[in-house]
């Protein structure tokens, strides 16, 4: 079962510091968001500048690039779970899949403005994203000290399903998970169905 870390909102902290327990179960959508093109653009740029100012200069792109994205979730009422390397992984409290769905596709949108960085010794360096979307049932707890530090924690099933669906994905595209898919069925349209080793069906959105 994969488990993932979430930096508790300032407002759930205080409300734990008050002693207001959180649910120990949830449902919502997750999202796993995986940035390309970080590397090469991390070499271009220290072949051009060094490798103290490349990596100054990737460390300003990387910024521009998240705090765009994090925008984009923050509007949907989305909550950014994690990092694990490029990729960053975000929940949506109580949603069916909608929210989180077309937040992924804004997602792309805004990835777009990045699809193209121009290294002035070299080839332009392409960005692109992948994104999975999955919906469920979490077990939500909470670790830490609340005098350093408080991480809310979600687990489950759902969470393995956003990861095979991540899996499933290519650069550019936005994949849903079968239940996703099944409970956005009205609202959506689907490109293509994929299938992985284990028979598990996966959907590309088309945006």
């Amino acid at each position: 079962m994969e488990t993932l870390s979430v930096y508790i909102p300032m407002d759930r902290r205080q409300a734990m510091r008050r002693g207001e327990s959180l649910p120990d179960r949830s449902t919502g959508a997750a999202v796993m968001a995986d940035v390309s093109g970080c590397t090469p653009l991390t070499e271009a740029l220290a072949r051009e500048l060094g490798p103290q100012r490349g990596a100054e200069e990737i460390t300003r792109y990387l910024n521009q690039v998240y705090d765009a994205l994090i925008a984009e979730v923050h509007r949907y009422q989305g909550s950014i779970i994690g990092f694990s390397g490029d990729a960053i992984t975000c929940w949506f409290d109580g949603d069916d899949g909608l929210r989180a769905a077309t937040c992924a596709v804004q997602l792309q949108r805004a990835m777009d403005q990045f699809g193209r960085i121009t290294v002035p010794s070299g080839p332009a360096v392409a960005l692109a994203m992948k994104a999975a979307v999955a919906i469920g049932p979490v077990r939500r707890f909470v670790v830490g000290d609340p005098n350093v530090q408080l991480i809310d924690v979600l687990a489950g099933a759902t969470l393995d399903r956003l990861a095979a669906a991540e899996q499933q994905v290519h650069k550019g595209e936005v994949v849903l998970s079968a239940e996703t898919a099944a409970r956005l069925q009205q609202r959506a349209v689907i490109a293509e169905w994929r299938t992985d080793a284990a028979g598990g069906q996966f959907a590309v959105l088309q945006h």
